[in-house]
């Protein structure tokens, strides 16, 4: 509950919010040369500008103590994929974006879903009619996949960049899941109707996994990704529009940087197992928004 919209400041209260914004998303793929190796043999760039709706909770408990929850949902919108990848002998692992041996485009990708939701307890540190400090710690998780279909290639197949055409039907199926816990500082400020909200976290995840399904090779790679750092940053102005009813515009970035991953490879067919490559692979995401929503009271 905002000092500014309530005569009370030791009352306990509820905070419900919902908005509706723009979501941007990137997610790389790495597949490395080898284990402890930072050259990438393959690497796949998933991008989306989509939708996305927001809804959470702040709850004020006794003795400045506030529990808060938060979910963001996206889908649709418009994806796009690049896959690159570094072959001998006509490109060396690691050499460089410029240097590919092989490389396949993919306008005709879906974001299939995007969640990140998170739950927090946190406590007031210093509270004045004016500022407000909150230490929180928490967990969060966020689900994210796509689809590429079809598109077209450049391949090295006897020549340095001989071979072009095009693909048709299913490619290649991506998914994310990133347990995560976190540690944060929240700040707000009041001045006059307007209230400004200020708040950074880092954290590191655990249990990550990310799937990839290659279907026009009948492959499903497992990785189990190793803990990662996270980090967090978001802002927000919310305007007092009337009793009980507030609204505002946000913005948040996030980054989940990468963490290397053991691959587990399965024939998707009849789940075959094939082989497991040790610190073969990696996984990162980053994600940005704006959105614009409203805010009510519940005493």
């Amino acid at each position: 509950m905002n000092p500014a919209f309530a005569d009370d400041q030791a009352s306990t209260g509820v905070d419900l919010f919902a908005s509706f914004g723009v979501l941007g998303l990137e997610a790389k793929e790495h597949v490395f040369d080898s284990a402890g190796s930072s050259d990438n043999l393959s690497l796949l760039i998933w991008q989306s500008a989509a939708p996305v709706l927001s809804t959470g909770f702040n709850a004020e408990l006794e003795d400045g103590w506030v529990l808060s929850g938060r979910a963001n949902i996206g889908m649709g919108g418009d994806s796009y994929m690049e896959d690159y990848d570094w072959i001998a002998p006509y490109a060396t692992p690691g050499s460089g974006m410029d240097n590919w041996s092989h490389q396949s485009k993919h306008p005709n990708t879906n974001l299939d879903w995007y969640f990140d939701g998170s739950l927090a307890l946190g406590k007031d540190v210093h509270k004045t009619e004016t500022t407000t400090v909150n230490l929180n710690a928490g967990v969060q998780y966020i689900d994210v996949q796509w689809a590429a279909s079809d598109g077209t290639y450049i391949y090295s197949d006897s020549g340095f960049r001989d071979t072009s055409g095009t693909f048709s039907g299913p490619g290649i199926t991506y998914r994310q899941q990133l347990p995560s816990l976190f540690a944060g500082i929240d700040t707000q400020t009041v001045s006059g109707d307007w209230v400004f909200d200020v708040g950074a976290k880092a954290g590191v995840t655990f249990g990550a996994q990310a799937t990839d399904w290659h279907w026009m090779r009948d492959l499903r790679f497992e990785e189990t990704v190793a803990m990662a750092p996270t980090l967090g940053v978001n802002a927000k102005a919310t305007y007092n529009a009337g009793e009980n009813i507030d609204f505002f515009v946000a913005g948040e970035f996030q980054k989940v940087f990468m963490g290397r991953s053991d691959t587990s490879i399965y024939r998707e067919s009849d789940g075959a197992f094939g082989a497991t490559y040790p610190d073969a692979s990696g996984a990162e995401l980053m994600s940005a928004s704006i959105s614009i929503g409203v805010r009510g009271e519940l005493n």
